[in-house]
């Protein structure tokens, strides 16, 4: 049997806030002359697996012209990549057909839901082709955490080869734990994120005409203190520090402070255009030649933003530079040396692809002067529309051709923790943008949006609802090609604010320039309890939305804005048991807490009874229509051996609220993540009969017309 091994998704990680090229290259146009078959998963789905066990996965294929290929596979979640899997680069194969096997695994608690397999031409470039394509939805969950010997540094991209790439990762873990060290430029590489050829203390060699036309040598700076900057406009994390970078430049530049640009870009002009609006006025090195950027290649970066200060007799001083730059900057200037940076662990897990986690602050250190003048995550401050700027938010909007970009800066809200709704539910904090479209003050149907951050603590990122009518939308969706997060950012003096963000496509919502439309925000946090509104002070008979009309901006980067559906869930992960079968034994029941009740229910001691086991919430529509009926049930039934038990998530105090309103007359059990899980209930209302012999003998939900025949069915005659 041959093997495969499998490659990470095509798009740019951005592990520990800095940007990585992944090992998948471009693709387009399917051939139906190939074919791909999933023959088996291993384990079967449901799988539960630990972190570090694999899943395997067997694949027979069809290459009727024999040409060279390669067959990637990924793990997806909820129609996207699952980040943080561990693989091995493609093989190529030249034969007509074949079976091959290959595997991957996470090293931390995970979820799985679909496997995707790829034959792609074994060519490089822009125009690779898709051969062939399959997938396959599973159910595999990792639990555990498990730490890896060291990280894989994936660094490929267009135009290169495989072989260069497996010639720069760097460590990657063998199934036993021990280390396998390649090469990177044929030198031998490390677990640490420096370079692998440069050393602090040493001289360094640059010298090129810059893209003005101005002639650079490092040599003739001897003197002064000059950082040397590897970036890119792509990179988000690099647009992330600009702000730094500026701030040290206009405080230093007079006192003998240079800056000397590396550019990974592959387009000039873009270059061009965002240092001429940034106000870069430092030389910009630019060879067009992106990750194979001969300057990077020469001092083995692999990962962007890179920057490098050296000191006034041209040694490198520091390769952490992005450890407060200014400080570091004053030091050098002052003759003196710079701090060593804290050592990397060469065991430390990467982060996650998303630029930082929704729960932690990001250490930006951007003044509030400099964030109110320049906005933060690529967004254009100074071009933009200013539309509410109080004490407690400011929003302001922008847009190009093809991108609607609105962002929120919440100055009192330092702090990210979890709440719960007055029912009892857990919520975290969220905000809404909301959209009139087509701009005509009324709730258009199938036209208008809601847009939301963070719905649900489970549901990071950017969402949305078509509005259906006044007060009623769609369910929430997925599918938006836009992008956006809630962060929480470190100002200097030690506050921390919250920024939200949302990057809506232009054609996702039908317009262009010069389209009108009218908008709202809001947002709401747990801890401090705030709700804020930008149309909170509209004087009477003023319209509540913003109106806006879209004009012609110009380009920015996308990556720059972070993608909150990367981010891990405010909530662990929770692993639920398939549901159970009729004829099966029913799972034992539990609650944290128990209401109409003095005692502590079980099926074991039910044995005997029939027993109704249903899961409802009080925000759940169909489940409250249900109410009167189980009443009924309960109590028709009650004297022929039967019981009711009802079991919800939320807690007693918001249910003890909800049953002064709404009678039920039956035991209910608050708090039952449990028993939930143990019944693999995904969807409410639920509801199970168990026999008296303790197995179920009926599935479905509370509000079946079948339901009453079932409990008959298992009571038996009267």
């Amino acid at each position: 049997m041959k093997t495969w091994n499998i490659t990470p998704a095509a798009f740019f990680l951005k592990v520990a806030n800095v940007c990585f090229l992944s090992l998948t290259p471009a693709v387009a146009a399917e051939d139906s002359k190939a074919a791909l078959d999933i023959k088996s998963i291993n384990p079967t789905s449901p799988a539960q697996l630990k972190a570090g066990e694999r899943l395997t996965i067997a694949v027979e294929y069809r290459n009727p012209e024999a040409r060279a290929v390669q067959i990637w596979a990924r793990p997806y979640t909820n129609g996207r990549t699952t980040p943080g899997y561990h693989a091995h680069g493609s093989s190529t194969y030249t034969d007509t057909t074949g079976r091959i096997e290959g595997w991957f695994f996470f090293d931390q608690t995970t979820a799985v839901d679909e496997v995707r397999v790829e034959m792609v031409e074994s060519a490089t470039g822009p125009d690779r082709k898709i051969l062939a394509s399959a997938s396959q939805p599973i159910s595999a969950m990792w639990t555990g955490t498990r730490t890896p010997v060291a990280s894989t540094q994936p660094a490929t991209g267009p135009g290169s080869s495989e072989d260069d790439a497996r010639r720069r990762i760097r460590v990657v873990s063998q199934d036993d734990g021990s280390r396998r060290i390649r090469v990177i430029n044929n030198q031998p590489a490390t677990a640490s994120s420096a370079s692998a050829s440069v050393k602090v203390g040493e001289p360094i060699d640059i010298k090129f005409t810059a893209v003005d036309g101005r002639e650079v040598d490092l040599a003739k700076l001897r003197g002064k203190v000059v950082l040397i900057d590897f970036w890119a406009t792509w990179c988000g994390p690099c647009i992330g520090e600009l702000p730094h970078v500026l701030e040290a430049y206009q405080k230093f530049h007079d006192k003998g402070f240079e800056i000397v640009g590396i550019s990974f870009d592959q387009d000039k002009g873009a270059l061009e255009r965002m240092t001429k609006d940034k106000g870069m006025t430092w030389p910009q090195y630019f060879d067009g030649k992106g990750w194979k950027n001969d300057f990077g290649v020469k001092y083995g970066i692999h990962g962007i933003p890179a920057m490098w200060l050296i000191d006034k007799q041209g040694r490198v001083a520091t390769t952490s530079a992005r450890r407060d730059l200014a400080g570091q900057v004053e030091t050098l200037l002052a003759g003196k040396t710079v701090a060593a940076a804290p050592a990397a662990s060469p065991t430390a897990t990467p982060a996650p692809a998303a630029s930082s986690s929704a729960t932690t602050p990001v250490a930006l250190k951007i003044p509030e002067p400099v964030l109110r003048k320049d906005g933060v995550f690529g967004f254009p401050q100074e071009k933009a529309t200013v539309f509410c700027d109080t004490a407690d938010l400011r929003l302001s909007v922008w847009n190009n051709s093809d991108y609607l970009y609105v962002q929120a800066i919440l100055w009192k809200d330092d702090n990210s923790a979890l709440g719960k709704t007055g029912d009892g539910r857990v919520i975290g904090d969220y905000s809404t943008l909301a959209l009139d479209v087509d701009a005509d003050g009324e709730v258009t149907k199938d036209v208008d949006r809601n847009y939301m951050l963070n719905p649900w603590p489970t549901m990071g990122g950017m969402f949305y609802q078509i509005r259906l009518g006044k007060g009623s939308s769609t369910t929430i969706k997925s599918d938006t090609k836009g992008r956006g997060a809630i962060r929480y950012l470190q100002l200097p003096d030690g506050r921390k604010v919250r920024v939200d963000s949302y990057v809506i496509p232009l054609a996702e919502i039908s317009r262009k320039v010069p389209d009108k439309i009218q908008l709202n925000y809001r947002a709401n946090s747990t801890a401090p309890k705030l709700s804020v509104h930008s149309t909170s002070d509209t004087p009477p008979g003023r319209t509540s939305n913003h109106e806006y009309v879209l004009a012609t901006g110009a380009e920015f980067a996308l990556d720059s804005v972070p993608d909150g559906r990367k981010d891990p869930s405010l909530i662990a992960p929770r692993h639920r048991e398939p549901t159970p079968k009729v004829g099966a034994a029913a799972p034992e029941i539990s609650a944290k807490d128990w209401l109409n009740t003095s005692g502590t229910p079980t099926l074991a001691a039910l044995r005997g009874q029939v027993v109704l086991v249903e899961f409802w919430a009080t925000w759940c529509g169909p489940c409250i229509q249900s109410i009167p009926h189980l009443n009924e049930l309960q109590k028709k039934y009650a004297g022929r051996g039967f019981k009711l038990v009802s079991f919800t998530e939320q807690d007693r105090n918001g249910i003890a609220a909800f049953l002064k309103r709404t009678p039920m007359d039956y035991i209910i059990g608050t708090e039952s993540e449990a028993a939930f899980d143990r019944y693999g209930v995904t969807g409410i209302p639920a509801a199970f009969v168990v026999d008296k012999t303790g197995k179920i003998s009926w599935a479905g939900n509370s509000g079946d017309p079948a339901l009453e025949g079932a409990i008959q069915a298992a009571l038996g005659p009267n």
